[in-house]
């Protein structure tokens, strides 16, 4: 799948960028989100321990609390939900024990 980075073509550039991408599409992740929009819970929450795990020893393990990129992380899990029929239900839903995002946003099938 292709991404568009929008207006994060700077941070998708990065080598962190790309990995992110490549791990948001694995076939593991994508249950995960799947199943939390189906619960009525943020994407993003689901995924949050595992994306600290598969970075932690990377070299720019910093830049992943760095806003831009959450924001970039939040905007792939769109573009990734989108291509499996699901769309945007709700902004800025409380993460419960958050560690890297505080809000995120809900998903629904189409």
């Amino acid at each position: 799948m292709f991404y568009n980075p929008e207006r994060f073509i700077r941070e998708f550039q990065t080598d962190l960028g790309q990995k992110l991408w490549l791990f948001l599409n694995t076939e593991e992740i994508v249950i995960r989100l799947k199943t939390a929009s189906d619960l009525k819970r943020p994407a993003a929450e689901s995924i949050e321990t595992s994306l600290i795990d598969k970075f932690k020893d990377h070299a720019q393990y910093n830049d992943l609390s760095n806003n831009r990129y959450k924001q970039m992380i939040g905007n792939m899990i769109r573009q990734v939900l989108e291509a499996k029929g699901y769309k945007h239900d709700k902004y800025g839903v409380k993460i419960r024990n958050g560690k890297l995002f505080s809000t995120a946003s809900r998903y629904k099938e189409k």
